[in-house]
């Protein structure tokens, strides 16, 4: 398969990372908004935060599991569905109940996102690009990180709030037959039979995953708060319009973060390419 084939599927691939990211922080670009249209405490918006993050935990070891089963096009063709419908449904809530339903169908099926990502990386890149091909993600991840508070900041004002929701909603289902054809046109890496099967058990001994999810959360702490809470702060701590807050400062942050993560993903890429095994080039950037 012709390189530039392979890099255009992932290309395509990547913006459904930055659809799942636009999503997701929606609700935090309209966070001023909601408080005050709900009735809702600073506290009761962290439970709407913290029923998506842990419904996403928990789901994110069965999402590997079903994509790995089902395979990458079912796989993220179901999740995608369920969580466009599910940001699309919190634009048509009309209680905290329902906001609460919404983001933990949100959190379930989005979890999806970063496994099917990898899996398509594993499924188009060489070993030594799969570093890269992250960095990549990392792009699209942030681009939706943007575009959320930019997208409120252009519409809510003009066709309110619940049009955000619904119209970015209805974005997934304009990438899914995009995904298809491209599927189609370019197909994966035929994989090998003699490959090897790791167990779950197997895998759940690796000490080396254990460190990897303790460092993620240790990182997840800071990104979560900064992704979830800068409109709010900048409105409620600095009396900022909520236009104003997304519009001037809330997609400053994933700016830095697109770069951070490019950067590293090069870093290992160059890496590799100087013959440096994969595992190694990834420690060293670390």
């Amino acid at each position: 398969m012709a390189p530039r084939l392979r890099w255009i599927a992932i290309g395509v691939f990547v913006l459904s990372s930055s659809l799942n990211y636009l999503d997701r922080l929606l609700l935090a670009a309209l966070a001023p908004t909601l408080k005050i249209e709900f009735h809702l405490s600073n506290t009761q918006y962290g439970e709407l935060i913290s029923v998506f993050s842990l419904v996403y935990a928990v789901m994110a070891p069965l999402a590997g599991w079903f994509i790995d089963t089902v395979g990458l096009n079912l796989g993220i063709t179901i999740s995608m569905a369920v969580w466009s419908l599910a940001g699309m449904a919190t634009g048509i809530g009309r209680s905290f109940t329902n906001l609460l339903v919404s983001r933990t169908v949100l959190g379930a099926a989005e979890a999806a996102g970063i496994p099917g990502a990898g899996k398509a990386n594993a499924s188009y890149l060489e070993p030594n690009e799969l570093a890269f091909g992250s960095a990549m993600n990392q792009v699209g991840i942030t681009l939706g990180s943007i575009a959320a508070p930019l997208i409120v900041a252009a519409m809510a004002p003009v066709y309110g709030w619940r049009s955000v929701f619904l119209v970015c909603g209805a974005l997934g289902f304009v990438w899914l037959p995009a995904w298809w054809l491209t599927a189609r046109r370019i197909p994966a890496w035929p994989q090998p039979k003699t490959a090897k099967l790791f167990k779950m058990n197997e895998i759940l001994k690796d000490q080396r995953l254990w460190g990897l999810a303790v460092g993620n959360a240790l990182v997840m702490t800071l990104y979560t708060l900064w992704t979830n809470w800068t409109t709010l702060y900048l409105v409620e701590q600095h009396h900022l319009t909520e236009a104003q807050a997304n519009r001037r400062f809330a997609w400053v942050p994933p700016v830095f973060a697109m770069l951070g993560g490019f950067f590293g993903g090069c870093v290992r890429y160059h890496f590799a390419r100087r013959g440096m095994d994969v595992f190694q080039a990834r420690m060293r950037a670390c």
